[in-house]
C-alpha cells in the first residue's frame, strides 16, 4: 500500500473515530481543560495506532524477504510519539 494512501486511510478511519468519541465524550474545547488535551493525545495514538495497523500487511511480505522489518516509515512513529507528548507535557506542566 502507497504510503499517502495509508496516512489518508488512517486520517479518514482517526476522523471517524474522533467524532464518536466527541459525540460521546463531549469534552470541552478549551486550552485550559484537562478533557481536551486527553482527548488530543488519544486521537493522535488512535492515529498512530491505525497508520500502525495499515503498515502491518506491507512489512509481513518485506519479513519474508529478508529485508529490515518496519525501518521504513519508523519516521512516523516518531511523529505520532511527539504528537503525543506534547498534550502530556502541557497536561502535567497545567497541573504543577
Amino acid at each position: 500500500m502507497k504510503k499517502s494512501i495509508r496516512i489518508l486511510w488512517a486520517v479518514i478511519i482517526t476522523a471517524v473515530i474522533a467524532a464518536a468519541m466527541f459525540y460521546v465524550s463531549l469534552p470541552a474545547i478549551n486550552v485550559h481543560s484537562q478533557d481536551f488535551w486527553m482527548t488530543l493525545a488519544l486521537i493522535f495514538l488512535i492515529f498512530g495506532g491505525v497508520y500502525f495497523l495499515f503498515g502491518i500487511k506491507g512489512n509481513v511480505r518485506n519479513m519474508k524477504k529478508n529485508q529490515k522489518f518496519f525501518t521504513k516509515g519508523f519516521h512516523m512513529g516518531k511523529l505520532v510519539a511527539i504528537l503525543v507528548a506534547i498534550p502530556v507535557l502541557v497536561l502535567l506542566i497545567g497541573n504543577l
